[in-house]
């Protein structure tokens, strides 16, 4: 192994070392990660102008309205979402969105403000209850994340250390 290649896989292996027990110290001191208190989000009604399905999420918009809005896929229930707002033209949409913080998929300007929960009409399709279930169970993948990168670095780091001494 040359000497550039084992320094690259001695920097994967430190950022693997690191990044660990980060990603475990998260999951361990706050196993809802990133989804917001439900006093948090504010109340936002409409009728929809638009939509669009994307990998992680649904994003819609409001008439009369210029905030963007997604549905994240974390939250898990993104079909049944996205079928009530395509088939809610005309009906009165509302939903629990997180407006004191957004954010701009990568290449893109617009700015998007995630949604915890949506009903159309008199309908609830989705509650922040059950949108926190989904959240909260694909954070339950954090710990086996965590682990895997620091295992994973110290194995990286092992078998360059391992073959520099035989190279």
């Amino acid at each position: 192994m040359n000497r550039t290649k084992y320094y690259f896989h001695l920097f994967v292996a430190l950022f693997s070392i690191l990044i660990g027990p980060k990603i475990l110290h998260t999951y361990f001191t706050n196993p809802s990660a990133g989804l917001p208190l439900y006093e948090n989000l504010t109340l936002v009604e409409g009728k929809v102008d638009w939509i669009k399905r994307e990998k992680y999420g649904v994003k819609f918009g409001f008439q009369d309205n210029k905030i963007n809005f997604n549905y994240p896929s974390k939250a898990k229930g993104m079909w049944k979402v996205e079928e009530s707002l395509n088939n809610s033209f005309g009906a009165n949409v509302k939903i629990l969105a997180e407006l004191d913080d957004s954010f701009s998929p990568m290449g893109s300007n617009e700015k998007y403000h995630d949604v915890f929960e949506v009903i159309v009409g008199e309908q609830v399709v989705r509650s922040y209850e059950d949108s926190s279930q989904g959240w909260l169970g694909d954070n339950k993948l954090m710990p086996y994340i965590g682990f895997g990168f620091l295992f994973g670095g110290v194995y990286i780091a092992v078998q360059a250390h391992r073959k520099r001494k035989y190279a």
